[in-house]
């Protein structure tokens, strides 16, 4: 005789191991100050010089992994992150120099910057740290086009995927699938 399957209770459309993440969030939510102070924000998304994981403030013991979530801010990794560096992406002639620029100073320097699951990307979007990370570079990007719509708007350079191998080298990757880099 085949074993009975047991289905989970189901309320509101939601099973019990939902309700509980959904209601885990809204409480999360619920924490956030209506306004945020401008000096609130360093510690809302710090973990200290030290690295580690986040014990306080509303992303404390955020784990959607088994472990909590990882940072290590140390002053010296911003250390790229500078009005000049932005200045100098901003300034850059083309969409080859803008693109080196982006991907290999201001991109990977605030990943660094993160620290710890901000620079392992399967986890960095775990963070909510990433997503201000990425509208940050998107709005550098924009910034550029903007200086010089008719050339910049449609403007590429390579045709990387996100494992650096050229697309003409992996026929078996369909173009749909190849994740292309900044």
């Amino acid at each position: 005789m085949p074993k009975e399957f047991k289905r989970p209770e189901i309320e509101d459309g939601m099973v019990d191991a939902e309700r509980h993440d959904y209601i885990r969030a809204v409480k999360c939510l619920a924490e956030l100050p209506a306004t945020v102070d401008k000096a609130l924000i360093p510690e809302v998304f710090s973990a200290s010089t030290g690295g580690g994981c986040v014990w306080d403030g509303p992303f404390a013991n955020f784990n959607q992994t088994p472990r909590c979530l990882r940072r290590n801010s140390g002053p010296e990794s911003g250390a790229a992150l500078s009005w000049t560096n932005a200045l100098a992406l901003l300034s850059s002639p083309d969409i080859a120099t803008s693109r080196r620029e982006m991907g290999l100073g201001w991109h990977r320097q605030s990943h660094a910057f993160i620290g710890r699951d901000g620079v392992d990307i399967f986890a960095s979007p775990n963070d909510p740290a990433f997503y201000l990370l990425h509208a940050q570079i998107h709005r550098l990007r924009a910034i550029w086009q903007g200086q010089d719509l008719e050339t910049h708007s449609y403007a590429i350079s390579g045709n990387q995927t996100l494992e650096g191998i050229p697309l003409d080298t992996a026929p078996r990757t369909p173009p749909s699938e190849a994740t292309l880099v900044m």
